[in-house]
């Protein structure tokens, strides 16, 4: 079955959750009417209302909440670049956390989860036939208004004054059909009292005058906007029994509230009583949705005036059955959630190829090689010399980790590698920007070994974009990987928050020692070894103003031939701090032609590092051209302050990533 839209996916998932939560609001609002069992209908009404506003909202909410997982799912297939072998079912979905729980919810969550599309289109045949319910009720009243007669100039003016000694100040039209068997409103703005032609033959003047006081109650009230919501509400949630019963208490509390209204005018609680009695003998059910004087209980409404200390009850016994339902789905609910803590599993079969030369490398899953009784995605080299790496990845929105601690973690297992491999993580912030990055370069995995759990640990800012992860392979072997996880760790443990690869992250040709001093005015500024700030254990470059009021820029810089990366697009990252930054900072990149002028170029112009900062990873992405003769690159500082460098990372990305040189950027 093919997936559905996201955000209908989102959608389905918040009504599926809805199951738990209705029940719920549905404990709450028992519980909350049992207190209130002595107070006023007024009150009574108003907390039903309340559970009633609450199964509207909180799906809307949950809504909200799972937006962002669900397009992390979707992202994930945006940056697919080659589609892999199909892997067997995964052990749940990365966006609900369904994992590892008891075995019913879980069942219950892969049921859901294969049939989430059939489930929505359900739903939203049931929203259908109950709207044609809605809306065919509406018209017939329409109808009814329309062709019902009006009110003698006696009835009209008696009913008139009336409504003024409750304060209404307009004229509220009274009409007479024969097509209705009890008082009833429509419309909000300009509501329409319909009288059935028969109530005023068989009804005593005063208690015919107390029902119309009843509606006007409900007008002033402005129940029947209320009651249109309410409409709303059962159409969109009607496969939960909890609306239905809290909807209900909504009607049958108006309709008290409206009786004590007409008592109170009548000043005649048996007469109203003994006028209810007549009216019930008449009426018959309607198939609108108007509010009318027969709502609700109407043997407890005619008991409650006759007893005025009658109360409601807030549990009926016909509740028994709806309290079994309600908890089964409270429980199988809980259940869902609370496995939403566990450590999150990575769907198999979202998996790409991606790395520096793609095209020596290949992905599969090999059902041969199991791990804890599944495949395993395996990646291998495909050529005796390769150029590069190859990686077996994912790209997510880390939407659950904005400011928190992240442990990826995974099972890995190797044979021949004679170059190395790795778990990595990288964290991406605007434009790209690497903020935190760890390959396990300085730990590598080498030779054939046995499965083995390895893990890296990151910060994931507030301000992240991106997450991407997966296992990196550099060189002839073979890796598999099994089981990848994710889980948010406390800051105790700490971070591995290390690039590169076993001998160095440089590029050939770049050396960590050869910096030197350029710039329009190198003589404002110096270059040295920062032993005193520290960057993961490590001194770092410093470049600062040496004079006040300095003069042009100046920069810390190297150049080389750059060979490797020819026809290939490079992207310079580095980790920047900066102190006191007057004019401006930017990480740089040249690439240089034939004739020695540059073809492209970015110093990040157009994104400043400016003032005091702390240490951020800043980049620069560039297309070195087939014929280019070098490569120049280094910070930079305009005016008087300091900057500090530390981890220059040159590598080469597909045409994913986009070039920081707009103006060089290859047009379609």
């Amino acid at each position: 079955m093919r997936p559905i839209d996201p955000a209908l996916q989102t959608a389905a998932w918040a009504l599926i959750h809805f199951l738990w939560q209705g029940c719920l609001i549905w404990l709450a609002t028992i519980l909350a009417l049992q207190m209130a069992r002595s107070s006023s209908p007024q009150l009574r009404y108003l907390i039903s209302c309340a559970g009633l506003a609450l199964c509207l909202l909180l799906p809307l909410g949950t809504y909200v909440h799972l937006r962002p997982r669900v397009l992390r799912q979707a992202g994930e297939l945006a940056f697919q670049m080659s589609e892999p072998e199909k892997s067997s079912k995964a052990e749940g979905p990365l966006s609900l956390g369904i994992e590892r729980a008891v075995e019913l919810p879980q069942r219950a969550s892969f049921l859901v989860e294969d049939n989430l599309p059939l489930l929505f289109r359900g739903w939203l045949f049931g929203c259908l036939l109950l709207a044609l319910r809605f809306g065919g009720g509406w018209l017939y009243l329409l109808r009814v208004r329309r062709v019902a007669t009006e009110a003698s100039r006696e009835l009209q003016e008696r009913f008139d004054h009336t409504a003024k000694r409750l304060g209404f100040s307009s004229s509220i039209r009274l009409v007479l059909s024969s097509q209705i068997n009890t008082p009833m409103v429509v419309g909000w703005l300009w509501p329409t009292l319909l009288v059935p032609v028969g109530l005023l033959a068989n009804m005593d003047p005063v208690g015919l005058e107390a029902l119309l006081v009843h509606e006007l109650a409900h007008i002033r009230r402005h129940d029947y906007l209320v009651n249109v919501v309410q409409c709303v509400v059962e159409i969109l949630l009607f496969y939960h029994p909890a609306v239905w019963w809290i909807s209900r208490r909504v009607r049958t509390e108006r309709e008290l509230c409206c009786d004590d209204a007409a008592v109170e005018w009548c000043q005649d609680p048996l007469l109203y009583a003994e006028t209810l009695t007549r009216l019930h003998e008449l009426r018959s059910e309607t198939l609108s949705p108007a509010l009318a004087a027969g709502g609700g209980d109407l043997m407890f409404r005619i008991k409650r005036l006759l007893i005025p200390t009658l109360k409601p009850s807030s549990i009926p016994v016909r509740l028994n059955l709806l309290a079994m339902a309600c908890s089964l789905l409270l429980v199988l609910g809980v259940g869902m959630s609370l496995n939403a803590m566990q450590p999150r599993s990575v769907e198999q079969g979202k998996w790409f190829l991606a790395g520096s030369d793609r095209k020596g490398y290949a992905i599969s899953v090999d059902a041969k090689t199991i791990h804890d009784g599944k495949p395993s995605q395996m990646l291998s080299c495909a050529m005796k010399d390769p150029a590069g790496f190859g990686t077996i990845m994912q790209e997510v929105v880390p939407s659950d980790y904005l400011g928190k601690r992240v442990r990826m973690s995974a099972w890995v297992k190797t044979a021949n590698v004679t170059g190395w491999a790795g778990l990595w993580m990288r964290v991406d912030g605007a434009e790209k920007a690497t903020l935190a990055f760890d390959n396990m370069g300085q730990r590598p995995i080498k030779g054939t070994t046995d499965w083995t759990r390895f893990e890296v640990v990151l910060d994931v800012a507030e301000n992240a974009k991106n997450l991407a992860f997966g296992l990196l392979l550099d060189g002839p072997g073979q890796a598999w990987l099994s089981d990848l996880q994710f889980e948010i760790v406390e800051a105790n443990v700490a971070v591995t928050n290390t690039a590169g690869g076993p001998s160095s992250s440089l590029p050939p040709g770049m050396n960590a020692e050869q910096w030197s001093l350029s710039g329009s005015h190198p003589g404002d500024y110096q270059i040295s070894l920062d032993p005193t700030t520290l960057r993961d254990g490590k001194p770092a470059h410093l470049l600062a103003s040496k004079i006040d009021g300095a003069k042009g820029f100046g920069t810390l810089s190297q150049m080389f031939k750059g060979k490797a990366y020819l026809g290939k697009r490079v992207r310079l990252s580095a980790w920047v701090k900066s102190e006191n930054v007057e004019g401006w900072a930017g990480v740089w990149l040249r690439v240089d032609g034939p004739d020695g002028k540059s073809t492209a170029f970015d110093n990040m112009h157009d994104r400043l590092i400016k003032g005091s900062l702390d240490w951020n990873r800043y980049q620069v992405v560039l297309d070195m051209a087939p014929d280019s003769t070098a490569l120049a690159l280094g910070i930079l500082l305009a005016g008087n302050g300091k900057v500090w460098m530390e981890e220059p990372l040159l590598e080469v990305v597909d045409a994913s990533v986009p070039v920081t040189d707009m103006k060089l950027a290859p047009r379609n």
